[in-house]
């Protein structure tokens, strides 16, 4: 991989190596799309969210003057009854716990919700 060479060939495959059959319901980079990287289709809807440079490529800049969140569709493998891993990747610039939430899973008839 050549992370930010344009003359770089892209061998990138989202559904074989985040295979759903190895357990994995859903990968999102955030970068400049919200695209389900396993194939499922389950793309994020952005809220108030902005394009940003990251340390490897694009990211997602959540405001946090406004209540910016990232929507995943309500589909039922999210009805999780075990155990699950989540992982994020996340740069604060400043962080005083006011009650505000990393990450949320909120069951809202349209989706699940992410949250800074």
């Amino acid at each position: 991989m050549y992370w930010g060479n344009p003359n770089a060939t892209s061998e990138s495959n989202g559904k074989a190596v985040f295979d759903t059959a190895q357990g994995n319901l859903g990968v999102w980079h955030l970068g400049q799309n919200l695209s389900d990287a396993t194939g499922n289709g389950d793309n994020g809807i952005d809220s108030s969210t902005a394009d940003a440079a990251g340390i490897i490529g694009q990211c997602r800049h959540f405001n946090p003057t406004q209540r910016s969140f990232i929507t995943i569709p309500n589909k039922s493998r999210f009805d999780l009854t075990a155990n699950i891993t989540l992982s994020a990747w996340v740069l604060v610039d400043s962080f005083i716990y006011n009650g505000t939430q990393l990450w949320l899973r909120e069951m809202a008839a349209t989706g699940f919700i992410a949250t800074p």
